[in-house]
């Protein structure tokens, strides 16, 4: 018996540890992070599945996602196939945030992320 599991069993697993694609599932998210802690095997399903659909809805979220994943060369090819980027503009502090620098970072999202088939 082998003593570890395949890693297409785990990827699948994995891929279905997010239960809602928009995003909103926060349970289905820690739980994806702690799938990325658990070893180096499960690191590239784990950001797979957490950069199919990014949810953005706090100002440090923003600043962490324009600061480290749009500049990271490891996160380049996962950001290529995020379908959904969610920002949720509604507290005033992050709408003022991306108003300042949304032509600088809106051009910057756009050319990272050119599957996305739905912004907000």
């Amino acid at each position: 018996m082998p003593r570890y599991l395949p890693g297409e069993l785990t990827d699948r697993i994995i891929s279905l540890v997010l239960g809602s694609t928009d995003g909103s599932d926060y349970n289905g998210y820690q739980a994806l992070l702690s799938c990325a802690l658990v070893c180096q095997a499960w690191l590239p399903a784990s950001r797979s599945a957490l950069s199919d659909c990014i949810r953005i809805d706090c100002r440090a979220a923003y600043d962490s996602f324009v600061q480290s994943v749009l500049p990271s060369e490891q996160w380049l090819p996962y950001l290529q196939s995020t379908r959904v980027l969610w920002i949720d503009q509604s507290s005033y502090e992050l709408r003022s945030n991306i108003r300042d620098s949304e032509s600088c970072h809106g051009r910057i999202v756009s050319s990272m992320t050119p599957q996305v088939t739905s912004r907000t």
